[in-house]
């Protein structure tokens, strides 16, 4: 093939459209299972969203094993995974939910695809798609730039993009195998559950720099670029091969360095929920790296000519990928209803860590294709490493706010906030936040002018009537209950004006 690097950049792609989609999905899901248990009734079409679930994550076993059949189903994955990515953008939530579902479903089928035809672009092709996503969501200040309605056109021209590239690849012409072909991949059980524990700890927490900051009460500020700085290690030039050299000559070598991986991944993690500061923020990027460290170990040489049931072992690291999930969303969300999760939200984290990085102990590396270190792609990587960071730390920058002056009355409030939702569902995160903001800022003006000398009653209930109108207009559909708190707290202090 002339350019290898275009079937890395397919998956890429193709991968991080799945990662976005997981995200959706379970993010979407929370309406459903928040309808459906505390709404309620329990209607069809929860219980068909709960089977269409189980089947997208599932479609790896409809993945061809014929190799004509692979190539095929290469460009047909990437193109309805492409077509369905679009639909995310829209603020709607069955929309997303079942564009989503469409999307997960799609990878599936391509991972497994790509398993058997380039099996060796997977642990590349899986950290670009992690860098990616920490770029966008930095720059959406958490919330990826990408999922907005404002990127609906720029995404459908980003898909179009992607199916064109995809059915280039798939000529004859352009077909090209690597491990897949020469010496065999091997996924197995090990792989599999290996996968389940990655994807976990990356799209749960690791991969989120607001998740690492409040494990840690570490600064979001400073983590974003840290994070996004780990993690551009794993595709440093040269590293791969330094820790062949290092640690591949011998197995007990080998399985020392494995050994290693899981220990400071695990206490990295525990480091990272136990103690605050510094020392924890540090403990989870080293957890980072070493699972990123790890992720080559997935594959293994296959001994024989036998055809492995790649999509076999994908589905059943699906499924575990789900049963890790919900065990970790009950964890959190339903601990004082379920006594049976509470206090477990640390213990599933390492479990999956333990899985992720447990084939670097029992599948040593091979100190077989060890290379010098390229100077050339050295300085390349430095430089992108340097501008990338750079600008997440710009994005996360803290923006400037001002702080309450201080009185002798201090009024705290909560504010439950359902994944960003309003009522019928639509992700309106940052209108809350404004919301929230103004009724904070316009209470204290309030209390200003009602304590101010000569200030009338109508001039602070113009005021008044002025914050209730910003406030419906930013969230029209959120919840009021702060609203009319703030309201009748502030009509209340003006009942002694004139």
């Amino acid at each position: 093939m002339k350019f290898p690097w275009l079937r890395l950049i397919e998956a890429t792609t193709a991968l991080l459209f799945t990662l976005q989609a997981v995200r959706t999905l379970f993010s979407t899901l929370f309406g459903v299972i928040y309808d459906a248990v505390f709404a309620g009734p329990f209607t069809p079409v929860a219980a068909l969203v709960g089977l269409l679930l189980l089947l997208a994550f599932l479609t790896p076993l409809a993945a061809p094993r014929n190799t004509d059949r692979v190539r095929l189903a290469l460009p047909v994955a990437v193109a309805v995974a492409a077509v369905a990515r679009a639909p995310m953008t829209v603020d709607n939530h069955a929309v997303r939910l079942y564009s989503s579902i469409v999307v997960v479903a799609a990878g599936g089928v391509y991972l497994a695809a790509l398993l058997r035809h380039t099996p060796g672009h997977l642990a590349r092709a899986v950290v670009l798609a992690l860098i990616a996503d920490q770029l966008l969501r930095a720059l959406g200040n958490t919330w990826d730039v990408t999922l907005r309605p404002a990127w609906l056109v720029p995404q459908i021209l980003l898909s179009a993009g992607l199916i064109l590239l995809a059915r280039y690849l798939s000529r004859p012409g352009m077909a090209y195998y690597e491990l897949g072909e020469a010496t065999g991949a091997r996924l197995g059980l090990l792989g599999a559950l290996a996968w389940a524990g990655f994807l976990f700890v990356e799209t749960s927490l690791l991969s989120l720099p607001n998740a690492l900051a409040r494990w840690s009460d570490g600064s979001y500020a400073v983590l974003t670029p840290l994070l996004l700085g780990v993690t551009l290690l794993a595709i440093m030039p040269g590293l791969r091969e330094a820790v062949i050299r290092a640690f591949g000559g011998d197995a007990v070598h080998a399985r020392l360095w494995g050994l290693a991986l899981i220990l400071i991944a695990l206490v990295g993690l525990a480091a990272g929920r136990r103690l605050p500061g510094a020392a924890g923020a540090v403990g989870l990027l080293a957890a980072q790296a070493t699972l990123l460290l790890a992720l080559p170990h997935l594959l293994a040489p296959r001994a024989n000519d036998t055809p492995e049931r790649v999509g076999l072992w994908l589905a059943v690291g699906s499924l575990v990928f789900l049963v890790l999930n919900f065990a970790y969303a009950f964890a959190f969300t339903y601990p004082y209803t379920l006594m049976a999760f509470k206090g477990i939200g640390l213990p599933v984290v390492l479990v999956a860590a333990l899985l992720a990085t447990l084939p670097a102990l029992l599948r040593p590396v091979s100190i077989a294709g060890a290379a010098e270190a390229d100077s050339t792609g050295w300085a390349t990587w430095a430089v992108v490493t340097l501008a990338l960071v750079t600008v997440a730390a710009a994005a996360a920058r803290p923006r400037s706010f001002e702080p309450p002056l201080a009185g002798s009355a201090i009024r705290a409030g909560t504010y439950n906030i359902h994944y960003g939702y309003d009522k019928p569902w639509h992700h309106n995160l940052e209108e809350q936040a404004r919301a929230i903001e103004i009724l904070s800022k316009h209470d204290l003006v309030v209390k200003r002018l009602s304590g101010k000398p000569g200030t009338g009653k109508s001039t602070v209930i113009r005021h008044l009537q002025n914050l209730e109108a910003q406030v419906r207009l930013i969230a029209p559909e959120a919840e009021t209950e702060a609203l009319q708190v703030v309201l009748a707290e502030a009509q209340a202090a003006t009942g002694s004006l004139p």
